[in-house]
């Protein structure tokens, strides 16, 4: 599966924003992120800022860094409702009180599908990288927008967004 992610970085040029965004998520012994087997920038979403721009200084086009971030929180924010509404039923006391190490467990489909939301829900609110996490700040290593705003106030011309094509 391939999934897009706006990555955010500080840097002085467009280059160096690519050079930073590559020197976190290149292929190495302990890849980064931990979810995903390989990934090249822009990719299936070449040209997200415009013809030719898988790069975009946020003060090149601020509407348009807002639109996108806002377009793609959104889908993180589905995901995350789509994996509640998945797991409402979840009777996780039963599940835990069903527990036995020596047995198989007694529950399959979608109970285990349902976990398996649980997790990823858990991971998203926890401020892991995941695959859901539609944009993440590499200067902070997170999913919160809070540092990258207060960049924004300081030095909004050093404010990168970087789309990338994760696949997993």
């Amino acid at each position: 599966m391939h999934v897009g992610q706006i990555l955010l970085v500080e840097a002085e040029s467009h280059a160096e924003a690519v050079d930073k965004v590559q020197g976190v998520i290149q292929y190495s012994e302990t890849p980064t992120p931990s979810w995903s087997d390989w990934n090249e920038v822009g990719g299936r979403w070449s040209d997200f800022f415009g013809k030719g721009k898988n790069v975009m200084r946020y003060t090149e086009n601020s509407a348009l860094a807002e639109q996108k971030l806002t377009e793609w929180l959104r889908g993180r924010e589905e995901e995350m409702a789509s994996s509640l509404e998945q797991i409402k039923t979840l009777d996780l006391v039963k599940v835990v009180a069903d527990y036995d190490p020596e047995k198989e467990p007694s529950w399959v489909g979608d109970t285990s599908m349902a976990l398996w939301r649980l997790a990823r829900l858990a991971k998203l609110l926890g401020d892991d990288w995941t695959s859901d996490s539609a944009v993440y700040d590499l200067d902070n290593f997170t999913g919160n927008l809070k540092s990258f705003r207060e960049r924004l106030a300081v030095a909004p011309e050093m404010q990168y967004l970087v789309m990338v094509d994760f696949h997993f």
